[in-house]
């Protein structure tokens, strides 16, 4: 071309043009993870985490005394807050709360007093003794052990994946996966709704004159607008599965694809070990399928 004329269309083009040696992509990236915590980096299996507590569950239910699930508490509270940092530290709070409450309810109770003889439920008073403190304890343990373990697992998998997981891996109907997942997200929705019902609200200046009993108020006036808000939301559902055919068919595509690693046996071989070394343990204890040998 003569110096100082316009480039023609063509070399305009390759002057923007990718060069053919250029390096390129083979796959994408991928996609960063979305829960924090150790939950987020090792992403096991959803199925994983349940199946790892449910040797440690028959082991507390069955056992005959209240130190293994006593063991079993104080080694999973703090995995809470490894699992996921702010949600885990709300599901601790939440369980050390429910436990001393539940310890300090079965240890004020009265034993085995005639609730129709005031003389005898007045002449037990105290009820702070030794065998109150162990059945109360008794108590408090299994179930703290057993809340911590099913947090632990929900912390560990999303709910949401879970039930697919179940569909996947072990074959359940896909009705009930897909009437599971509908549930989780109906929930989800209305938190959203009723958050948005009472900015709305607060935006529009209505306030009450109770300042203690104002929030419970709030909430009491939000909630027709929120059955109107679920009525519209079901009949949403209910016309996208009818223009999916849901139904029409025994399975459906899945959208996540759940493969079973190294480190999902590796999670199942250390439940299985901790239950073992457990039970060789606590085995004078005595267990339900076992005779007592304390």
């Amino acid at each position: 071309s003569l110096p100082g004329a316009s480039p023609s269309p063509q070399a305009r083009l390759g002057a923007h043009a990718p060069s053919a040696r250029a390096p390129r992509s083979s796959a994408l990236p991928p996609p960063t993870s979305t829960i924090p915590g150790l939950a987020g980096r090792v992403r096991f299996d959803p199925l994983a985490p349940f199946m790892a507590i449910l040797p440690l569950i028959a082991l507390t239910g069955t056992s005959l005394s209240w130190r293994p699930a006593a063991l079993i508490l104080p080694l999973v509270a703090p995995m809470l807050l490894v699992a996921q940092p702010r949600r885990g530290s709300l599901s601790l709070v939440f369980l050390l709360l429910f436990t001393a409450l539940l310890t300090l309810g079965c240890a004020i109770a009265p034993p085995s007093a005639n609730l129709h003889d005031d003389a005898n439920l007045f002449g037990t008073w105290p009820w702070f003794s030794p065998e109150h403190w162990n059945s109360a304890f008794n108590v408090s343990a299994r179930i703290g052990a057993i809340l911590a373990l099913i947090l632990l697992a929900g912390l560990l998998s999303d709910p949401s994946d879970t039930i697919r997981a179940f569909v996947v891996h072990l074959h359940m109907p896909s009705r009930i996966g897909q009437a599971g997942i509908a549930a989780l997200g109906f929930a989800a929705l209305l938190r959203r709704e009723h958050r948005a019902i009472r900015e709305a609200h607060l935006l529009r200046g209505s306030s009450f004159e109770l300042p203690i009993l104002e929030a419970g108020l709030r909430w009491l006036r939000s909630a027709p607008a929120l059955v109107a808000g679920a009525i519209r939301h079901a009949e949403r559902v209910s016309m996208s599965m009818d223009a999916r055919a849901f139904g029409a068919y025994p399975q459906r595509t899945e959208r996540s694809d759940f493969s079973w690693r190294l480190r999902d046996t590796l999670l199942l071989a250390c439940a299985f070990t901790t239950t073992a070394v457990l039970v060789r343990i606590m085995w004078d204890s005595g267990f339900v399928l076992t005779p007592t040998r304390a």
